[in-house]
């Protein structure tokens, strides 16, 4: 299980500084929070980039967190094994724009895959781990867009409909619902 924790930094400057001195090898990112927007200036990270933080000495104190599994991704044939390695960041960035899933639409530029698909810009988001190439995510916002995106974007594949028809959160109230406060005990004790 991994967890996505919310939290929002004292200082958004000296932590955006000091995340920035983190070397881009180490994967530490955190998001604006779009999702819960009644928030300001809070973010979204993953369990693992929180370790990272406050081992170099940044410190973030989680408001709430969330199993990234609850989010639903499909990542489409020929995607790389590092970004299936790296689920759990996507599916922050996911949460963090204020959608409940995404399925891969392309490689490239927003724009391009745009041009492609005929979807909106404003519909995908970018977004590229280690050692792969820049991939693009139609985000879906509602259960109900998961089957039609599903079938456009990987017309008679039986994994992407099987993955559409089994996703399991049906709105972002419903998966914001799920969160809990700070970090779960028994998936990391609290930094001494």
């Amino acid at each position: 299980m991994c967890q996505l924790v919310r939290f929002k930094p004292a200082d958004r400057r000296a932590f955006l500084e000091a995340l920035s001195r983190i070397p881009p090898e180490m994967w530490a990112n955190a998001y604006d929070d779009g999702a819960r927007r009644t928030d300001a200036g809070a973010m979204w990270t993953t369990l693992a980039a929180l370790d990272v933080l406050r081992e170099q000495g940044v410190r973030v104190e989680p408001v709430e967190s969330l199993e990234a599994e609850l989010m639903p991704v499909f990542f489409g044939p020929g995607a790389s094994v590092h970004a299936k390695l790296m689920a759990a960041d996507l599916r922050c960035r996911t949460l963090a724009a204020g959608a409940v899933g995404a399925i891969r639409a392309g490689e490239g530029a927003v724009e391009q895959v745009a041009a492609k698909t005929g979807l909106r810009a404003a519909d995908l988001m970018p977004w590229q781990p280690p050692f792969s190439p820049p991939y693009v995510w139609l985000l879906i916002r509602r259960r109900e867009e998961a089957l039609p995106a599903a079938e456009r974007l990987y017309a008679g594949s039986e994994a992407a409909r099987t993955w559409a028809e089994r996703f399991g959160v049906s709105s972002l109230e419903a998966l914001l619902n799920q969160a809990r406060p700070g970090i779960p005990a028994k998936v990391v004790p609290e930094p001494a």
